[in-house]
């Protein structure tokens, strides 16, 4: 299974594709993308990503709904899992969650723990009916936080 990352910040990056690895997703480096601009190039290369993790407030000209609609428009399934993730929003306004909600998106504010992360993967997955669930453990889970 692969997923796409979407985040401006080299060290949440990294420790979100490890804990990602970690739960049996294929996050390779191409796979992580600092800006939204970068998200059509690498869709265009590989098939579609069965995860997305794609940061609110991103550096530039493209923020996560920005890039939510381009991959969207870019024929990805609407469907397909995805976690907006925001620092700065822990108690994100109606019409936050209303963009969110009909992005096909769960919610996830920073910074999170690993427990958090696998907990919203779940209700992003479950939340599309063409994913199976994965049963994960928290003994299976990385430490991000440390």
């Amino acid at each position: 299974m692969r997923a796409i990352i979407v985040e401006d910040h080299a060290i949440l990056a990294a420790m979100t594709q490890r804990c990602l690895q970690h739960f049996g997703y294929v996050v390779n480096e191409d796979d992580i993308l600092a800006s939204g601009a970068e998200v059509l190039i690498t869709l265009a290369k590989e098939p579609p990503p069965e995860l997305l993790i794609i940061d609110w407030c991103l550096e530039g000209e493209w923020d996560g709904i920005d890039v939510m609609c381009a991959v969207r428009g870019a024929g990805i399934r609407g469907e397909t899992p995805a976690i907006v993730i925001t620092s700065g929003l822990h108690r994100p306004t109606e019409g936050v969650m209303r963009m969110i909600r009909e992005h096909n998106a769960v919610f996830l504010a920073k910074p999170y723990s690993d427990q958090q992360l696998r907990v919203a993967v779940a209700e992003a997955v479950s939340a599309s009916t063409d994913w199976p669930i994965q049963t994960l453990r928290d003994e299976d889970l990385p430490s991000i936080s440390g």
